[in-house]
């Protein structure tokens, strides 16, 4: 790809973005892909002596975060509500631009207008290229080689070992979620919960030890619940099968199917799966009853386990519910 700015800036194809309403343009040679924010791993190097630079790894990769609203001088909110990143490369780098929307893909003719003036954009410091007008609205366009200045490239290097950090930390979390499907030890939950924690991933974080304390036999059964977790666990262990039935103390009898050990089906009210295991979860239980039947059919030995499954419901527990099952549970 070539770095020679005015012959992308001269490119007729531009992808239009809204930020605020305002529209900006990139030239469609520079956009490597756009993705939803919740796609990418949101970081950020911390550097003394000045702010904080956010970046954003994407399929492994790192991109420099460079929100438009700072680029271009304008106050306001940063990029915490945008929902989508462009990604744009520019050189050996990518940069990640937060926009509202993209409104789609516009041929330009930006041959014959004049660029802005270096002095206007403070001699680069600004990434306009041009201003244009479409469609009755004022179009910035944008020159990618500028969305980012010297001490910010300076980071690229930091944001390099953070994104390969992050891709070896992710793999052991895979690597560490399918034993837990397959043959769960409180070891793997452990390392799991801890990889989790370190990763933004509080909520599953704590569901995980939330089921350690009951795996370690180090919980109170307290108002019900932490006696069906631990009877599910040791079901499960036992690899029974059967049919358990709790009473959950306002909110109706919970039917759970096991075979082999395994948590194939709950069924609360008018709730099925996992939505009824969190809402049994999260409300106090009075009894529970084991009958012991024949398994009716067989199960692959890929299943998930009993607990894999009670970590992806208690992670829909509210905080403050699995907080005091995990006290007093």
């Amino acid at each position: 790809m070539s770095e020679t700015p005015g012959t992308h800036m001269l490119a007729p194809k531009l992808l239009i973005c809204s930020v605020d309403g305002g529209w900006f343009g990139i030239g469609t040679d520079w956009v490597e892909t756009v993705c939803p924010r919740a796609s990418v791993s949101e970081q950020m190097i911390r550097v003394a002596g000045r702010r904080p630079q956010p970046f954003v790894v994407f399929q492994g990769q790192p991109a420099l975060v460079a929100e438009l609203r700072s680029v271009v001088g304008l106050e306001g909110n940063d990029d915490n509500d945008r929902e989508h990143y462009v990604l744009v490369r520019t050189g050996h780098m990518v940069v990640a631009v937060p926009v509202d929307s993209c409104v789609g893909i516009r041929t330009v003719d930006l041959h014959g207008r004049a660029p802005v003036p270096s002095r206007v954009v403070r001699d680069g410091g600004m990434p306009i290229g041009h201003l244009v007008e479409l469609d009755g609205r004022m179009l910035m366009v944008l020159d990618p080689t500028r969305l980012l200045d010297a001490s910010e490239r300076g980071l690229w290097k930091t944001a390099v070992r953070r994104a390969e950090a992050t891709k070896r930390r992710l793999a052991k979390l895979d690597s560490l979620w399918t034993e837990i499907r397959q043959q769960p030890s409180a070891n793997a939950i452990r390392s799991y919960a801890s990889l989790c924690s370190r990763s933004g991933r509080t909520g599953t974080a704590a569901a995980a030890r939330a089921l350690l304390t009951h795996l370690s036999g180090n919980a109170d059964a307290g108002d019900g619940q932490g006696n069906v977790i631990r009877q599910l666990l040791d079901y499960s262990e036992q690899k029974r099968s059967g049919r358990m039935v709790v009473d959950g103390n306002g909110s109706g009898e919970a039917h759970l199917e096991l075979i082999d050990g395994r948590l194939v089906n709950v069924r609360l009210a008018d709730r099925h799966g996992r939505a009824a295991l969190a809402q049994l979860l999260a409300t106090p239980c009075r009894s529970a009853e084991f009958v012991e039947v024949e398994a009716s059919i067989p199960l692959p030995a890929t299943g998930t386990s009993t607990a894999a499954v009670l970590i992806e419901a208690l992670e829909s527990v509210p905080a403050d519910r699995r907080k005091r099952r995990g006290n007093a549970a």
